[in-house]
């Protein structure tokens, strides 16, 4: 399966969208590792997560703001949903190669659902990530026209 699933990244994404993979994925695992840094006192973040995001990255933020970007609100407001359906497949993806989600897990809170792959308590966090992300797309112009749907 982890085969398969870099054989999609290398051979069906274009290398614009590879770069452009390669620097959200990277730029989540900074923003995770403080996340988790003031959240639970010590910074992390996993391989697989960052895999996980090179593969995700494009449904993430390409194809949403494909649709939302110039719905600055919704885009917004919407963006904790975007991030949860991600959660929710990729931890079906992660546990699909390690036999569990070796990532993360949110088991450990009351407001965690879909077997502790999200935390409805990180909704302000991802309204604020909505709006970076928002940001970036408008500011750098990385519509990857075309690539996807």
């Amino acid at each position: 399966m982890a085969a398969m699933l870099a054989a999609v990244w290398l051979v069906l994404y274009p290398w614009k969208l590879k770069l452009m993979t390669i620097m959200a994925a990277t730029a989540y695992s900074f923003t995770e590792s403080m996340f988790t840094f003031g959240e639970r006192g010590a910074p992390y973040t996993s391989v697989a997560q960052y895999w996980a995001n090179l593969i995700y990255s494009p449904i993430l933020l390409v194809a949403y703001g494909r649709y939302l970007r110039d719905h600055h609100v919704l885009y917004v407001f919407l963006f904790p949903a975007n991030v949860w359906v991600l959660e929710v497949i990729v931890q079906a993806l992660i546990t699909a190669v390690h036999g569990r989600n070796v990532a993360w897990t949110y088991l450990d809170y009351t407001d965690s659902y879909f077997d502790g792959a999200i935390r409805i308590g990180h909704a302000v966090a991802w309204v604020g990530l909505g709006i970076i992300c928002l940001l970036v797309d408008l500011a750098l112009s990385l519509s990857v026209e075309g690539v996807l749907v």
